[in-house]
């Protein structure tokens, strides 16, 4: 084959590999979460799964009387785990409200959450193993009385450590602090300011994401005008300068940042913007580990009307595949949306909603992306009898509308190729692929000249997914192009090594 045509050809599949429609199932649709019915004042709920399927939501229940954080653990069927279970037993009348969970690959979870007695409030946490049993008791994260604390926000890794970011008013400005922990709870250093700069006189609705190796990226609106984010290595130090989100040209209505990030420290910021000063949206910006930007701020909530959009929330799988779910308000009804995107930041079908049964005055959506599966968790008052209850679903990724009456996924088997990921990437990028029936198969590499690079493949390989890793130390920046071929089949997908 001629290396001119070879290049036409890889061109063509590329530009047509990613056309067709998502196309999925709800694998569980809506069910109540609280077990108590005669309760109307469930709200905020916060999600978080142990990527294998099995989740937690927690949220703040008003029953009796006062405001306390339950919690529920669920497995990949969305089979409950026990019952509603209470974070922290108190006989007082301190309130506890503002919760988030964050959870690892075992299982283990951290719940932070506020509490207020009179005029004071402070931040607390609690560990959990992953049958919900406490580790021990709460721990006080904020290291001093002075000021007030507001919107806590907590990112776990694979290792159980975990940072907690929240709004402090100890210096009289609305200001961000955190807190770095061990995976035994132990604090690491003492609480610490985020953003170091003159301008930053009053941040507000913080969010942080860690990754497998502990560094972390904490990102909040900087006075309304501008979304900030800062980095952070392992050892808890600053990791460059603290630099802006969005791309507006003037400063406008910026707020609620939403951020996910992926085991190797790539993330995505989603945020609250009306840029287009006729309603409110939601915008995203993808960045490399190093918080290169990828592309400029895309608009998410395309085609939809609405008077106002309301609280992003990110979630970004293992193969850097990544949703964000927000609120839409029309007068006073409010549902959830959500879009999927490809790791390579391309939409993967249209806005679609998270509710089976919408137009219930939904909100405070929180989302999990966990491989082919969606756990979402959201506020409803469709009983209107017993008021706002917390609600959740498991969706797969495929068509997330299509309703499967089975319990369990079915996964839908094709040849297929899909994108790498990191992508762009530098030196390594993994490449998986999945085989509807059992083939011999060759995946290959190509420069933009049609010369092959390697052979990362050739062999009689069963059905379903597999994957390699292509190592492209020692090759120069520039479009490389890795080729999937079977006897009936031949799927290409272009790749950028950056240096």
């Amino acid at each position: 084959m001629k290396s001119g045509f070879l290049i036409k050809f890889c061109w063509i599949l590329w530009l047509f590999g990613g056309m067709s429609s998502a196309g999925s199932q709800i694998i569980k649709p809506d069910f109540m979460v609280n077990d108590n019915q005669d309760s109307s004042d469930q709200m905020s709920p916060s999600l978080d799964g142990d990527g294998q399927g099995n989740y937690g939501i927690v949220w703040c229940d008003a029953r009796p009387d006062t405001a306390r954080i339950f919690g529920q653990l669920y497995d990949s069927t969305g089979g409950k785990i026990g019952g509603n279970f209470r974070i922290y037993e108190d006989t007082s009348q301190i309130v506890q409200y503002n919760q988030k969970m964050a959870m690892n690959n075992s299982g283990d979870f951290v719940v932070v959450w506020l509490e207020k007695l009179d005029l004071s409030t402070d931040l607390f946490g609690r560990l959990f193993y992953a049958d919900a049993s406490p580790k021990g008791d709460k721990i006080k994260v904020n290291d001093g009385s002075k000021g007030h604390q507001y919107f806590p926000e907590v990112a776990m890794n694979s290792a159980g450590e975990f940072i907690v970011v929240w709004n402090d008013s100890r210096n009289s400005n609305q200001e961000i602090f955190a807190q770095r922990f061990a995976a035994d709870g132990s604090p690491e250093g003492s609480n610490f300011q985020v953003f170091d700069h003159s301008d930053s006189w009053n941040q507000n609705y913080p969010d942080v994401a860690i990754d497998d190796s502990g560094r972390f990226v904490i990102t909040s609106d900087n006075a309304w005008s501008h979304i900030i984010a800062q980095r952070y290595n392992e050892n808890g130090e600053r990791a460059g300068a603290v630099f802006r989100v969005d791309d507006a040209k003037d400063p406008n209505f910026f707020l609620a940042p939403a951020i996910g990030i992926d085991r190797a420290g790539n993330f995505i910021i989603a945020w609250l913007d009306n840029r287009d000063e006729v309603s409110t949206n939601i915008y995203a910006q993808r960045f490399l580990q190093d918080a290169t930007p990828l592309g400029s701020n895309m608009k998410v909530a395309e085609n939809i009307v609405a008077d106002w959009e309301q609280g992003p929330s990110v979630s970004i799988n293992e193969n850097g595949n990544f949703i964000i779910t927000w609120v839409n308000l029309q007068s006073i009804e409010s549902d959830i949306f959500a879009r999927l995107y490809l790791a390579d930041g391309s939409p993967y079908g249209n806005n679609f909603l998270i509710p089976t049964d919408p137009r219930k005055n939904q909100k405070s959506p929180d989302v999990r992306l966990s491989g082919h599966l969606i756990y979402s968790c959201w506020t409803d008052n469709r009983n209107d009898s017993t008021g706002y209850d917390i609600w959740s679903n498991i969706r797969e990724w495929e068509n997330p509308n299509a309703i499967n009456d089975s319990p369990f996924p079915t996964r839908v088997q094709r040849f297929s190729l899909f994108q790498n990921y990191p992508n762009p990437f530098n030196p390594l990028t993994q490449i998986r692929f999945r085989l509807a029936h059992s083939a011999r198969v060759t995946l290959e590499i190509y420069d933009a000249a049609g010369q092959k690079i390697i052979t990362l493949l050739d062999r009689y390989s069963s059905a379903g997914e597999h994957a390699a890793v292509f190592d492209a130390s020692g090759l120069a920046s520039g479009i490389y192009f890795c080729t999937l071929k079977s006897e009936h089949h031949i799927q290409s997908k272009k790749m950028l090594l950056l240096r």
